[in-house]
């Protein structure tokens, strides 16, 4: 049986690259599609290309 740890280095690494894809999608400008398709494949490992992506405004 394995445990969750959650100061495990491993996951804490893993975090902390998860969080800086994040922050880069964030700070895309509106016409950064492509740029932001890129980002998104990157954490997620696919997107369809037929899918659209949408942007709420806050």
């Amino acid at each position: 049986m394995n445990f969750y740890s959650a100061v495990d280095p491993q996951l804490i690494e893993e975090l902390t690259e998860v969080k800086e894809i994040i922050h880069d999608y964030n700070l895309l400008r509106p016409s950064e599609k492509l740029k932001a398709r890129e980002i998104l494949k990157k954490l997620l490992g696919h997107i369809a290309d037929d899918e659209i992506l949408l942007s709420y405004a806050r």
